[in-house]
């Protein structure tokens, strides 16, 4: 049953959120205060832990010199490079999982503050394409996590964002606790392009990378409809990959 109290609250606090004066004047983490807009301290802020070697294709994090790690080296990914800034350990994890399971949208709009320069640096896509939810997960939770932060994203770095090109059409298990063979099987067709208006230099908008398998099936698909280059964005990425 849709919980329209639920969409609600939620459409209420996207608006709320949308309205600088209306921000929390205290960190999120912390509570210490007289920090304007900003919703991180600059301490809690520099407990986040950056993914500052990564493989170049995944954004594993890497602990030799290399750019690429092996898997991508044997196995390419149908994506062109992937920027993911963050590692999903505390409290980024905290951040995410009170942002997108208890609708704490201001702690995802703190990690946003912390990234967009990050993203704001080298060659930028021609489009933003956040991963979708299947539109019952969506009436369920309320909103879609990847959206919002794309549409932060391009907001503050000038970018489109399509969100309805990509479309899932099959209303998959979710990722959570699944090896990676599981994950492909969980994802295999569950995602379809919906119109055109793709550029040929994409970015597909991710909160969390863990195997890799959503955004291996949506940039393949996009690849197929003519895209020649795909890019991963995401705020984190899981210090391994939780194979099997």
């Amino acid at each position: 049953m849709i919980n329209f109290v639920t969409i609600g609250k939620q459409a209420s606090e996207l608006l709320r959120l949308s309205t600088q004066g209306l921000l929390p004047n205290h960190c999120l983490l912390c509570g210490a205060g007289g920090l304007s807009a900003r919703l991180l301290c600059p301490d809690c802020q520099g407990d986040l832990r950056a993914n500052a070697h990564s493989c170049a294709l995944c954004g594993i994090p890497l602990v030799s010199d290399a750019e690429i790690c092996g898997r991508c080296l044997t196995n390419p990914p149908p994506f062109d490079a992937a920027r993911i800034p963050l590692l999903y350990i505390a409290p980024c994890d905290f951040l995410i999982k009170a942002f997108k399971f208890d609708g704490k949208l201001d702690h995802g709009k703190a990690l946003v503050e912390v990234v967009t320069s990050y993203f704001a640096e080298g060659e930028q896509p021609k489009l933003l394409i956040p991963v979708p939810l299947h539109r019952a997960r969506q009436r369920q939770r309320g909103f879609n996590q990847s959206e919002i932060i794309a549409r932060d994203l391009g907001r503050q770095l000038d970018i489109p964002v399509n969100a309805r090109l990509c479309r899932r059409n099959r209303d998959t298990w979710t990722q959570t606790g699944l090896n990676a063979g599981q994950r492909k099987r969980n994802l295999r067709g569950a995602f379809e392009i919906k119109g055109n208006g793709y550029a040929d230099h994409v970015a597909i908008v991710d909160d969390v990378v863990t195997t890799g398998s959503t955004l291996v099936e949506l940039a393949h698909l996009l690849k197929v409809h003519g895209v020649e280059r795909v890019d991963c964005w995401a705020l984190a990425r899981t210090p391994a990959r939780n194979d099997p």
